[in-house]
Parts: structure tokens; sequence; C-alpha cells
């Protein structure tokens, strides 16, 4: 089986204290790749680029 980190562990811990198990869950969880965030970075960086562009031409 695998290892948990510290604050995972706590968590098992108390799972266990109320009589349910937590182990899978917190595997399926760890597992998980990350999403990849680079559209919406690129977006966030368009509205913000835009917010600006319009807020500076309102301004003059």
């Amino acid at each position: 089986m695998q290892t948990l980190p510290c604050s995972a562990q706590r968590l098992c811990c108390f799972y266990a204290a109320m009589g349910h198990d937590a182990v899978p869950f917190l595997m399926e969880i760890a597992m998980k790749p990350r999403r990849d965030t680079r559209a919406r970075n690129l977006v966030f960086f368009i509205a913000v680029t835009s917010a600006l562009v319009v807020g500076l031409w309102l301004a003059r």
C-alpha cells in the first residue's frame, strides 16, 4: 500500500474513528492528473488586457 502525506494520515484517522475507510478515496484524489489550465490562463490574460485597453481609452 502506498503511503499518504501527514495531513491525509490524520484525515484517515478521523475517518477511521467515524467508522469509514478513507484510504481508497484519498488515493483516488492523489492519482488524478493535474488540469491543463493554459487555455484558461490565456482567456484570463486576454480579458485583463482588454479591460486595461478599454479603461485607458475611456480615461483619455
